[in-house]
């Protein structure tokens, strides 16, 4: 789109000589000499013309989270100890800038942010607290969810090295399968070299909390620099049929420059009960499965000494999942095996589904079992 113009000029005769004389005259008031090669000295004259700088436009770059500190070293920390850190950040960006979500990625970290939207420049800070678990060199990660273009999740990295209290070997009581209705007994050593540590109570949690009793009693060898302690974990002849779970929790005291800490230290459990009637698996475990997605599974039951028995009846119990069903079929002619399977629809919302499967039998003494099945829902 370019217009162009072309212009002429006519010029009488008059002002055609005009023209011709003005050179004249200017030759005669300055004067006029025949062009001569610049001299050695005027040829090391350079004339430089700097051009002028260029001109840009202020980049525009939008929100920006900058971190003052991405890395938060807490150096040394015993695992009764507590630690607190300012996170300090800054817009530095050209927008205004909204912080979603402070989200840490375990359980020994919060925060605590009480503001959202910053503006250009703007600086602030918020409130992370660690309390270590675990022991040894640890890295753990805190995303900073925001609408910054470059970086929508920024991390913070909270670095530290746990020096444990206490350590118990072994230290999950994984007692396996054990004859259904008969007491069973599971034992770990706690062991510690710290002078000041005192255990001072331990208990159940979790499913096996009605079914199982712990104690704890010192061993310490006469003239060990290193106490210990036996804890003994004596399942109930009560315990139900099938698969599990829980915990043992000693809790104790910790004296550090002269302040008394207290101190936790969990222990796992689990333990599979199953008697003249016996499966492939205890517990149905659905594992991780997608929102709205289908549940297919299946376990065989049968009986130690290979002879017939039937499942009369199946019921669900306690089921998070309203669209779930299970069926029972025998797998031979002789109904020795049997196949209990499971099948629906897992809900859209994320999170556990779980519930309990009542089997009614022929089998004496285990008329009426029960079998867990439970599953993750994740996005």
């Amino acid at each position: 789109h370019i217009r162009n113009w072309k212009y002429t000029m006519n010029l009488s005769p008059a002002s055609q000589m005009n023209l011709v004389l003005i050179p004249a005259m200017l030759c005669l008031a300055i004067g006029c000499k025949e062009n001569t090669p610049p001299s050695p000295a005027e040829s090391q004259v350079t004339n430089t013309i700097t051009p002028p700088a260029a001109v840009t436009a202020k980049e525009v770059i939008g929100p920006k989270l900058t971190l003052k500190q991405p890395v938060i070293d807490f150096g040394d920390i015993y695992d009764f100890e507590k630690r607190t850190a300012e996170v300090e950040f800054s817009n530095t960006g050209d927008a205004r800038l909204t912080i979603e979500k402070v989200q840490p990625t375990c359980g020994c970290t919060t925060t605590k942010l009480d503001k959202k939207v910053f503006q250009p420049d703007e600086e602030y800070m918020f409130t992370l607290n660690f309390s270590p678990k675990g022991s040894g060199q640890q890295s753990k990660i805190v995303k900073i969810l925001s609408d910054d273009p470059n970086s929508p999740s920024t991390n913070l990295t909270i670095k530290a090295n746990v020096i444990t209290t206490a350590s118990a070997a072994p230290r999950t009581f994984a007692m396996g399968t054990i004859p259904y209705r008969q007491a069973y007994t599971s034992s770990s050593t706690l062991t510690s070299s710290n002078p000041s540590y005192n255990p001072t109570s331990v208990s159940i949690t979790g499913i096996l909390k009605p079914y199982a009793t712990p104690t704890i009693t010192e061993i310490t060898p006469e003239g060990s620099s290193t106490r210990s302690w036996r804890i003994d974990v004596d399942v109930l002849p009560s315990l139900p049929w099938g698969w599990h779970t829980g915990n043992t929790v000693v809790r104790g005291t910790v004296k550090k420059d002269d302040r008394i800490y207290p101190h936790l230290y969990n222990m796992g459990m689990n333990v599979s009960a199953e008697g003249k009637l016996t499966a492939d698996d205890t517990m149905l475990r659905l594992m991780s499965i997608k929102p709205g997605g289908k549940v297919k599974k299946s376990i065989t039951f049968s009986t130690t000494d290979g002879s017939p028995f039937e499942i009369k009846n199946t019921f669900i119990q306690g089921s998070t999942a309203k669209t779930f069903n299970v069926t029972a079929i025998p797998l031979n002619a002789e109904n020795t095996q049997w196949e209990l399977t499971l099948t629906g629809t897992v809900p859209q919302k994320p999170g556990v589904v779980k519930g309990d499967i009542l089997l009614e039998t022929n089998v004496p003494g285990e008329e009426a079992i029960s079998i867990r099945y439970s599953g993750n829902v994740r996005s």
